[in-house]
């Protein structure tokens, strides 16, 4: 055992180790549990396992290594609001929210650095997230940190007492405001303007146009509903796809970093809880940029 290590005394009887461990090292779980598995966590002198519960009084020895703890992993997108019950990220694009679907998610970086959040959502996946952007959408994620804030933030999101607004770089010149009223239906891997043989799900965005080029526009759509793809369904359904958007038909921006659609959720209010912006990252402004420069 190397003397640079962490030393506890357990203060009650009941919990599990690894929650222990993390309450008092400040590290994740994931971090955690990666100690317990190599043996680097001691009750009363023996190594001990996640789930063991050790009792009032017990010494709990964690072996940090010559040089220390090594520090916390950096997130790979900015907290934006932090507080008790809540958390907002801007998300990059790239990124999946739900872990699960790729390593890196939002939520395992979340629980890395902030614990265990798989018990607050309706499926530990969400690791309290309340909304989901696309992998390839950047912009604001709301995360709630205890069970009741989720619940109640979820319900807001469901009787559209929110509103979410995004920035989206178009083809083609949107000459005026448009409301697009228009029930989007699933197929397969896609959503699709629902017809009369499908049952769709009510949507509805209004789509101003903030700057218009010689072939693109500048796009602020406002959500009235939360469909899935909404945005970027009915902006290709009025014959205005996003760059980039290769699923709904949009064009190939030559020379873009960003790696699918130029989308991104820039605000997001949920009754007088949240009311959170974050401006476009860098690889929405330097595609914004070349249209300007190149005037395509």
């Amino acid at each position: 055992m190397s003397d640079a290590a962490f030393r506890f005394v357990v203060p009650s009887t009941g919990e599990r180790l690894d929650r222990l461990v993390a309450d008092a090292t400040g590290r994740g779980r994931r971090t955690v549990r990666q100690w317990l598995l190599a043996g680097n966590v001691r009750v009363n002198g023996h190594i001990a396992g996640a789930s063991d519960t050790p009792t009032a009084g017990s010494e709990v020895v964690v072996d940090r290594g010559p040089s220390g703890f090594p520090p916390p992993p950096p997130l790979a997108f900015d907290v934006i609001l932090e507080d008790e019950h809540h958390l907002v990220v801007a998300k990059p694009a790239g990124l999946h929210c739900e872990r699960g679907k790729s390593a890196g998610s939002v939520a395992e970086l979340l629980e890395e650095r902030y614990g265990d959040l798989s018990w607050i959502g309706d499926r530990s996946e969400e690791a309290g997230l309340v909304h989901r952007l696309d992998r390839d959408t950047s912009g604001v994620v709301v995360v709630a940190r205890d069970r009741q804030t989720y619940q109640r933030l979820r319900g807001a999101f469901r009787s559209g007492a929110t509103r979410k607004q995004y920035l989206g770089l178009a083809a083609g010149r949107l000459e005026r405001a448009i409301d697009v009223d228009l029930p989007i239906a699933r197929r397969a891997t896609r959503m699709t303007p629902a017809t009369r043989y499908a049952d769709g799900m009510p949507a509805r965005t209004t789509l101003e146009p903030l700057e218009v080029g010689a072939d693109w526009t500048l796009v602020l759509a406002t959500m009235n509903t939360g469909v899935m793809h909404q945005v970027r369904v009915h902006l290709a359904a009025v014959g205005h796809p996003l760059f980039g958007d290769t699923l709904y038909g949009g064009p190939a921006l030559a020379g873009c970093s960003r790696r699918g659609q130029l989308l991104h959720a820039m605000r997001v209010q949920a009754g007088d809880e949240i009311d959170v912006t974050a401006g476009p990252p860098g690889d929405f402004l330097a595609a914004y940029a070349r249209l300007k420069r190149e005037g395509n």
